[in-house]
C-alpha cells in the first residue's frame, strides 16, 4: 500500500489534480484513501462496483481480498472516529480540569461562566 499512498499524498500535497490511480483491483482504493489522509484531506468515499466488497474473512466465500476493501476502509474510519472521541473526551477532561484551577485561582471561587472564559 505504501507504494501507493505515498505518490497519492505527493501529488495532492503538489495541488497536481486531478489524480488519476488506474487499477484492476479494489483494495488500491485503500492506498488512495491512505494517501489522502496523509495529505490531509478527509476523502469520501462512493463504491460503484458489481459486489458490495464488504465481506470479512469470515462471510467472504472465496477468501479473496478485494471483497474485503470497502469493509476494511469503514474499519479504517471507524478507528479513526473512535480515536476522534477519545480525543474530544480527553480534551474536554483536560478543559475541566483548567476551569476548576481557573475557579480556585487566588483562593477565591468564581461563577461557573467566568471561570470558563477566563484566560488563567
Amino acid at each position: 500500500m505504501g507504494v501507493l499512498y505515498d505518490p497519492v499524498a505527493q501529488a495532492i500535497s503538489r495541488h497536481t489534480l486531478p489524480v488519476l490511480v488506474v487499477s484492476g483491483d479494489c483494495t488500491t482504493s485503500l492506498g488512495i484513501i491512505a494517501g489522502l489522509q496523509r495529505a490531509g484531506r478527509d476523502p469520501g468515499i462512493v463504491w460503484i462496483d458489481a459486489h458490495g466488497d464488504f465481506d470479512t474473512e469470515a462471510t467472504s466465500p472465496s477468501g479473496y481480498l478485494g471483497g474485503l476493501a470497502l469493509a476494511l476502509a469503514a474499519l479504517a474510519y471507524a478507528v479513526l472516529a473512535i480515536s476522534t472521541v477519545f480525543d474530544l473526551i480527553s480534551l474536554r477532561q483536560s478543559a475541566g480540569q483548567m476551569s476548576n484551577r481557573a475557579r480556585r485561582r487566588n483562593g477565591s471561587l468564581l461563577s461557573e461562566s467566568r471561570a470558563t472564559s477566563d484566560p488563567a
